[in-house]
Protein backbone atom coordinates (compact mmCIF):
# COMPACT_ATOMS: atom_id res chain seq x y z
CA UNK A 1 0.00 0.00 0.00
CA UNK A 2 2.67 2.14 0.85
CA UNK A 3 4.83 2.09 -2.29
CA UNK A 4 1.04 2.35 -4.37
CA UNK A 5 0.53 6.12 -2.68
CA UNK A 6 4.69 6.64 -3.76
CA UNK A 7 3.65 5.53 -6.97
CA UNK A 8 1.08 7.98 -7.19
CA UNK A 9 3.12 10.81 -5.28
CA UNK A 10 5.55 10.16 -8.11
CA UNK A 11 3.14 10.42 -11.02
CA UNK A 12 1.87 13.38 -9.96
CA UNK A 13 5.04 15.48 -8.16
CA UNK A 14 8.08 13.37 -9.27
CA UNK A 15 10.21 13.62 -13.13
CA UNK A 16 11.35 9.80 -12.68
CA UNK A 17 10.21 6.44 -14.10
CA UNK A 18 6.35 5.68 -12.96
CA UNK A 19 5.80 2.18 -14.79
CA UNK A 20 7.71 -0.50 -16.14
CA UNK A 21 7.83 -2.23 -20.05
CA UNK A 22 10.29 -4.00 -21.94
CA UNK A 23 12.03 -2.78 -24.71
CA UNK A 24 10.81 -4.43 -27.59
CA UNK A 25 7.13 -3.09 -26.04
CA UNK A 26 8.42 -0.07 -25.61
CA UNK A 27 9.85 0.26 -28.65
CA UNK A 28 7.74 -1.95 -31.28
CA UNK A 29 9.48 -0.12 -34.63
CA UNK A 30 13.08 -0.92 -33.68
CA UNK A 31 13.28 -4.37 -35.99
CA UNK A 32 12.55 -1.91 -39.05
CA UNK A 33 15.44 0.46 -38.45
CA UNK A 34 18.32 -2.39 -38.06
CA UNK A 35 21.64 -0.63 -37.77
CA UNK A 36 23.90 -0.87 -40.73
CA UNK A 37 27.12 -1.26 -38.90
CA UNK A 38 29.01 2.30 -40.46
CA UNK A 39 26.45 4.79 -39.71
CA UNK A 40 26.24 7.54 -36.89
CA UNK A 41 24.65 6.19 -33.64
CA UNK A 42 22.79 9.52 -32.90
CA UNK A 43 19.19 9.13 -32.73
CA UNK A 44 19.39 5.82 -33.25
CA UNK A 45 16.42 4.03 -31.65
CA UNK A 46 17.44 -0.46 -31.47
CA UNK A 47 19.30 -3.33 -31.11
CA UNK A 48 23.10 -3.02 -31.77
CA UNK A 49 24.16 -6.49 -30.96
CA UNK A 50 23.07 -9.81 -30.01
CA UNK A 51 24.61 -12.83 -28.64
CA UNK A 52 22.86 -16.22 -28.35
CA UNK A 53 21.75 -17.42 -25.30
CA UNK A 54 23.98 -20.77 -24.22
CA UNK A 55 23.16 -23.32 -21.65
CA UNK A 56 25.25 -24.91 -18.93
CA UNK A 57 24.40 -28.43 -16.66
CA UNK A 58 25.44 -28.23 -13.31
CA UNK A 59 26.05 -31.62 -11.68
CA UNK A 60 24.92 -32.63 -7.95
CA UNK A 61 27.70 -30.41 -5.84
CA UNK A 62 30.34 -32.58 -4.22
CA UNK A 63 30.51 -32.35 -0.39
CA UNK A 64 33.51 -32.77 1.51
CA UNK A 65 32.62 -34.68 4.15
CA UNK A 66 29.66 -36.48 2.90
CA UNK A 67 26.98 -34.11 3.85
CA UNK A 68 23.88 -33.94 1.47
CA UNK A 69 24.18 -32.47 -1.18
CA UNK A 70 22.25 -29.27 -2.75
CA UNK A 71 20.20 -32.15 -5.11
CA UNK A 72 20.13 -34.87 -6.48
CA UNK A 73 19.24 -33.88 -9.84
CA UNK A 74 21.05 -32.62 -12.10
CA UNK A 75 20.16 -28.50 -13.09
CA UNK A 76 20.94 -27.19 -16.07
CA UNK A 77 20.84 -22.96 -15.91
CA UNK A 78 19.90 -20.91 -19.29
CA UNK A 79 20.67 -17.75 -20.52
CA UNK A 80 18.28 -15.84 -22.70
CA UNK A 81 20.29 -13.83 -25.74
CA UNK A 82 22.31 -10.85 -24.74
CA UNK A 83 21.53 -7.82 -26.54
CA UNK A 84 23.35 -3.89 -26.42
CA UNK A 85 20.24 -1.54 -26.83
CA UNK A 86 20.81 2.20 -27.88
CA UNK A 87 18.24 5.21 -27.26
CA UNK A 88 18.43 8.88 -28.01
CA UNK A 89 17.54 11.09 -24.96
CA UNK A 90 17.72 7.97 -22.16
CA UNK A 91 18.29 8.56 -18.36
CA UNK A 92 19.67 6.27 -16.19
CA UNK A 93 18.87 6.37 -12.28
CA UNK A 94 20.57 5.13 -9.16
CA UNK A 95 23.51 3.08 -8.74
CA UNK A 96 21.75 -0.16 -10.52
CA UNK A 97 21.38 1.80 -13.86
CA UNK A 98 17.57 1.81 -14.15
CA UNK A 99 17.30 2.82 -17.59
CA UNK A 100 13.86 5.05 -18.46
CA UNK A 101 12.14 7.10 -21.12
CA UNK A 102 12.03 11.06 -19.68
CA UNK A 103 9.17 11.92 -22.21
CA UNK A 104 6.84 8.58 -21.46
CA UNK A 105 8.55 7.82 -17.71
CA UNK A 106 8.46 4.33 -18.21
CA UNK A 107 11.38 2.20 -17.20
CA UNK A 108 13.11 -0.38 -19.65
CA UNK A 109 12.64 -3.70 -17.63
CA UNK A 110 15.81 -5.27 -19.11
CA UNK A 111 17.67 -2.72 -16.35
CA UNK A 112 15.32 -2.96 -13.68
CA UNK A 113 16.25 -5.85 -11.05
CA UNK A 114 15.85 -5.97 -7.22
CA UNK A 115 16.31 -8.99 -4.71
CA UNK A 116 13.35 -9.59 -3.49
CA UNK A 117 10.79 -7.29 -5.53
CA UNK A 118 9.46 -7.82 -9.24
CA UNK A 119 10.39 -4.94 -11.73
CA UNK A 120 6.92 -3.25 -11.32
CA UNK A 121 8.37 -2.33 -7.44
CA UNK A 122 11.48 -1.55 -7.54
CA UNK A 123 11.79 1.89 -5.34
CA UNK A 124 12.35 4.07 -8.37
CA UNK A 125 9.01 4.07 -9.22
CA UNK A 126 8.02 5.46 -5.62
CA UNK A 127 10.68 7.85 -5.64
CA UNK A 128 8.72 11.54 -6.26
CA UNK A 129 11.86 13.81 -4.86
CA UNK A 130 14.20 11.74 -7.02
CA UNK A 131 17.47 14.78 -7.85
CA UNK A 132 16.91 16.09 -11.05
CA UNK A 133 18.96 15.14 -14.23
CA UNK A 134 22.35 15.51 -14.98
CA UNK A 135 23.04 16.04 -19.14
CA UNK A 136 25.51 14.36 -20.63
CA UNK A 137 26.24 15.21 -24.24
CA UNK A 138 27.35 12.74 -26.77
CA UNK A 139 27.53 8.57 -26.42
CA UNK A 140 27.10 7.10 -22.87
CA UNK A 141 27.45 3.41 -22.16
CA UNK A 142 26.11 2.25 -19.01
CA UNK A 143 27.66 -0.43 -17.45
CA UNK A 144 25.12 -0.46 -13.87
CA UNK A 145 24.41 -3.69 -12.93
CA UNK A 146 22.64 -5.05 -9.74
CA UNK A 147 25.02 -5.32 -6.78
CA UNK A 148 27.95 -4.02 -8.90
CA UNK A 149 29.80 -2.29 -5.95
CA UNK A 150 30.73 -5.81 -4.37
CA UNK A 151 33.43 -7.48 -6.78
CA UNK A 152 31.67 -10.91 -7.74
CA UNK A 153 28.94 -8.79 -9.32
CA UNK A 154 31.19 -6.26 -10.94
CA UNK A 155 33.25 -9.28 -11.80
CA UNK A 156 30.94 -11.35 -13.93
CA UNK A 157 27.81 -9.38 -14.62
CA UNK A 158 28.91 -5.48 -15.13
CA UNK A 159 32.77 -5.68 -16.47
CA UNK A 160 31.29 -8.06 -19.62
CA UNK A 161 29.44 -5.66 -20.88
CA UNK A 162 32.39 -4.00 -22.69
CA UNK A 163 32.95 -6.88 -24.29
CA UNK A 164 29.24 -6.38 -26.56
CA UNK A 165 30.32 -2.48 -26.94
CA UNK A 166 33.34 -3.16 -27.98
CA UNK A 167 32.70 -2.46 -31.38
CA UNK A 168 31.60 1.23 -30.05
CA UNK A 169 33.94 2.27 -27.72
CA UNK A 170 36.22 4.51 -29.66
CA UNK A 171 32.81 6.13 -30.14
CA UNK A 172 32.14 6.44 -26.35
CA UNK A 173 32.41 9.94 -24.48
CA UNK A 174 31.17 8.68 -21.34
CA UNK A 175 31.00 5.53 -19.08
CA UNK A 176 28.93 4.95 -16.16
CA UNK A 177 30.08 2.26 -13.92
CA UNK A 178 29.43 0.69 -10.63
CA UNK A 179 31.77 2.01 -7.76
CA UNK A 180 34.27 4.55 -6.86
CA UNK A 181 37.45 6.64 -8.17
CA UNK A 182 39.93 4.72 -6.41
CA UNK A 183 38.78 0.94 -5.68
CA UNK A 184 39.40 -2.20 -7.56
CA UNK A 185 36.93 -1.12 -10.30
CA UNK A 186 38.83 1.07 -11.84
CA UNK A 187 41.73 -1.13 -11.57
CA UNK A 188 39.67 -3.96 -13.62
CA UNK A 189 38.30 -1.09 -16.18
CA UNK A 190 41.62 0.24 -16.92
CA UNK A 191 42.89 -3.06 -17.66
CA UNK A 192 39.78 -3.76 -19.90
CA UNK A 193 40.83 -0.66 -21.92
CA UNK A 194 38.64 1.94 -20.82
CA UNK A 195 40.43 5.30 -20.17
CA UNK A 196 40.10 6.72 -16.88
CA UNK A 197 38.95 10.19 -17.78
CA UNK A 198 36.07 8.72 -19.68
CA UNK A 199 34.42 7.05 -16.12
CA UNK A 200 31.64 8.75 -14.38
CA UNK A 201 30.62 7.00 -11.10
CA UNK A 202 27.66 6.01 -10.18
CA UNK A 203 26.16 6.31 -6.61
CA UNK A 204 22.55 5.26 -5.04
CA UNK A 205 21.01 9.02 -6.26
CA UNK A 206 23.08 9.51 -9.32
CA UNK A 207 20.82 10.44 -12.54
CA UNK A 208 21.82 11.53 -16.37
CA UNK A 209 19.61 12.05 -18.99
CA UNK A 210 22.30 11.19 -22.26
CA UNK A 211 21.86 12.17 -25.68
CA UNK A 212 23.04 8.29 -26.94
CA UNK A 213 22.63 5.78 -24.43
CA UNK A 214 24.18 2.35 -25.04
CA UNK A 215 23.00 -0.39 -22.37
CA UNK A 216 22.66 -3.99 -22.10
CA UNK A 217 20.05 -6.00 -20.03
CA UNK A 218 21.19 -9.22 -17.48
CA UNK A 219 24.07 -11.29 -18.88
CA UNK A 220 23.35 -14.44 -16.53
CA UNK A 221 20.24 -15.92 -14.19
CA UNK A 222 20.56 -15.75 -11.07
CA UNK A 223 23.57 -17.85 -10.08
CA UNK A 224 23.45 -19.95 -13.30
CA UNK A 225 26.81 -18.39 -15.25
CA UNK A 226 27.43 -20.29 -18.44
CA UNK A 227 30.42 -20.94 -20.51
CA UNK A 228 30.02 -17.80 -22.71
CA UNK A 229 30.13 -15.65 -19.92
CA UNK A 230 33.17 -17.24 -18.28
CA UNK A 231 34.83 -16.63 -21.73
CA UNK A 232 33.73 -13.27 -21.91
CA UNK A 233 34.93 -12.57 -18.81
CA UNK A 234 38.47 -13.55 -19.79
CA UNK A 235 38.27 -12.07 -23.21
CA UNK A 236 37.59 -8.79 -21.41
CA UNK A 237 40.52 -8.52 -19.64
CA UNK A 238 42.66 -10.65 -22.24
CA UNK A 239 43.13 -13.37 -20.00
CA UNK A 240 44.39 -16.85 -21.34
CA UNK A 241 44.57 -19.31 -18.74
CA UNK A 242 47.60 -21.93 -19.11
CA UNK A 243 46.69 -25.58 -20.22
CA UNK A 244 47.16 -26.43 -16.33
CA UNK A 245 48.35 -25.05 -13.03
CA UNK A 246 50.33 -26.30 -10.43
CA UNK A 247 49.90 -24.39 -6.96
CA UNK A 248 47.79 -24.52 -4.41
CA UNK A 249 46.21 -21.69 -3.35
CA UNK A 250 44.09 -20.62 0.07
CA UNK A 251 42.27 -17.32 -0.77
CA UNK A 252 41.79 -15.85 2.81
CA UNK A 253 39.13 -13.13 3.60
CA UNK A 254 40.94 -12.02 6.30
CA UNK A 255 41.40 -8.56 4.10
CA UNK A 256 37.98 -8.58 3.96
CA UNK A 257 35.17 -6.88 6.27
CA UNK A 258 33.22 -10.20 7.02
CA UNK A 259 33.75 -13.96 7.21
CA UNK A 260 36.53 -14.30 8.50
CA UNK A 261 37.73 -17.80 9.35
CA UNK A 262 38.83 -17.38 12.75
CA UNK A 263 40.87 -20.87 12.98
CA UNK A 264 42.28 -20.79 9.76
CA UNK A 265 45.73 -20.70 10.79
CA UNK A 266 45.51 -23.73 12.61
CA UNK A 267 43.37 -25.61 9.59
CA UNK A 268 46.66 -24.47 7.04
CA UNK A 269 49.25 -26.19 9.39
CA UNK A 270 47.97 -29.02 8.77
CA UNK A 271 48.24 -27.95 4.68
CA UNK A 272 51.76 -26.72 4.26
CA UNK A 273 51.49 -27.30 0.53
CA UNK A 274 49.05 -24.49 0.40
CA UNK A 275 49.81 -21.08 -0.14
CA UNK A 276 47.87 -17.98 2.01
CA UNK A 277 47.19 -15.45 0.03
CA UNK A 278 45.18 -12.37 -0.15
CA UNK A 279 43.56 -11.00 -3.40
CA UNK A 280 41.97 -7.13 -2.66
CA UNK A 281 45.38 -5.44 -2.44
CA UNK A 282 47.01 -7.12 -5.61
CA UNK A 283 46.35 -5.41 -9.07
CA UNK A 284 44.17 -7.45 -11.26
CA UNK A 285 46.83 -8.69 -13.96
CA UNK A 286 48.49 -10.52 -10.67
CA UNK A 287 45.01 -11.93 -9.46
CA UNK A 288 44.68 -13.03 -12.94
CA UNK A 289 48.50 -14.27 -13.18
CA UNK A 290 48.04 -16.25 -9.58
CA UNK A 291 44.85 -18.00 -10.33
CA UNK A 292 45.77 -18.70 -13.60
CA UNK A 293 48.88 -21.29 -11.86
CA UNK A 294 46.63 -22.72 -9.92
CA UNK A 295 46.03 -26.28 -9.76
CA UNK A 296 43.88 -25.87 -6.97
CA UNK A 297 42.13 -22.81 -5.17
CA UNK A 298 40.36 -23.76 -1.70
CA UNK A 299 38.65 -20.77 0.58
CA UNK A 300 36.05 -19.52 2.52
CA UNK A 301 32.93 -18.23 0.39
CA UNK A 302 33.39 -14.96 -0.57
CA UNK A 303 33.85 -12.50 -3.44
CA UNK A 304 37.97 -14.12 -4.10
CA UNK A 305 36.38 -16.99 -5.34
CA UNK A 306 34.82 -15.28 -8.38
CA UNK A 307 38.65 -15.43 -9.56
CA UNK A 308 37.97 -18.88 -10.06
CA UNK A 309 37.01 -18.00 -13.76
CA UNK A 310 40.71 -17.33 -14.61
CA UNK A 311 41.55 -20.90 -13.28
CA UNK A 312 42.70 -23.78 -15.78
CA UNK A 313 40.33 -26.03 -17.01
CA UNK A 314 40.36 -28.59 -14.44
CA UNK A 315 41.36 -27.15 -11.73
CA UNK A 316 39.94 -28.10 -8.43
CA UNK A 317 38.05 -25.59 -5.93
CA UNK A 318 36.92 -26.52 -2.27
CA UNK A 319 35.01 -24.04 -0.89
CA UNK A 320 33.88 -23.21 3.14
CA UNK A 321 30.27 -22.18 3.34
CA UNK A 322 28.87 -20.50 6.49
CA UNK A 323 26.01 -22.83 7.66
CA UNK A 324 23.91 -19.91 6.71
CA UNK A 325 24.90 -19.18 2.99
CA UNK A 326 24.55 -22.97 1.81
CA UNK A 327 24.07 -21.53 -1.75
CA UNK A 328 25.17 -23.55 -4.94
CA UNK A 329 27.31 -19.89 -6.98
CA UNK A 330 30.79 -20.92 -6.75
CA UNK A 331 30.32 -24.47 -7.66
CA UNK A 332 28.57 -23.36 -10.93
CA UNK A 333 30.58 -20.92 -11.45
CA UNK A 334 33.67 -23.74 -11.33
CA UNK A 335 31.35 -26.10 -13.70
CA UNK A 336 31.28 -23.19 -16.05
CA UNK A 337 34.71 -22.47 -15.97
CA UNK A 338 35.64 -26.44 -16.59
CA UNK A 339 36.92 -26.86 -12.75
CA UNK A 340 35.70 -29.26 -10.09
CA UNK A 341 34.25 -28.08 -7.15
CA UNK A 342 33.68 -29.69 -3.43
CA UNK A 343 32.43 -27.66 -0.36
CA UNK A 344 31.63 -28.24 3.44
CA UNK A 345 29.88 -26.56 5.79
CA UNK A 346 31.03 -24.78 8.76
CA UNK A 347 31.23 -22.25 11.47
CA UNK A 348 33.83 -20.04 11.05
CA UNK A 349 34.06 -18.69 14.34
CA UNK A 350 34.31 -22.12 15.83
CA UNK A 351 36.82 -24.84 14.62
CA UNK A 352 35.01 -28.01 13.70
CA UNK A 353 35.69 -31.02 15.77
CA UNK A 354 36.33 -32.97 12.82
CA UNK A 355 39.56 -30.46 11.68
CA UNK A 356 41.93 -32.89 10.79
CA UNK A 357 39.33 -34.72 8.69
CA UNK A 358 38.66 -31.83 6.82
CA UNK A 359 42.41 -31.21 6.17
CA UNK A 360 42.25 -34.94 5.13
CA UNK A 361 39.47 -34.48 2.42
CA UNK A 362 40.76 -31.29 0.72
CA UNK A 363 44.55 -32.40 0.59
CA UNK A 364 42.40 -35.90 -0.75
CA UNK A 365 39.94 -34.30 -3.11
CA UNK A 366 43.03 -31.82 -4.33
CA UNK A 367 45.47 -34.59 -4.61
Amino acid sequence: MIFRLKNVANRLMGTGPVAVQPFDALYPARASGAYDGGQALDNFTGVLATVPGDQCAYPRLQSLLGGPAESDALFVGTSADRRLFTLPDACVAGGDGVVYDPKRRIAVEETVRSWLRPPSEHPLLAAPRFPAACPLPGVTLSLASLGAEGFYHFLLESLPRLALARPWLDRVDHVLAPGQAGRFQENWLSLAGVPREKIIWLEGHSHFRCDQLLFTGPLSQDSQPTPWLVSTVRETVSAVPPVRGTRKLWISRNDAGVRHVAWEGELLSRLPEFEHVELAARPPAGQIALLGSAAVVAGPHGAGLANLVFCPAGASIVELQPAHCNRPLFGRLASAAGCRHAWTTVDFARPPENLPALAGAIRAFAA
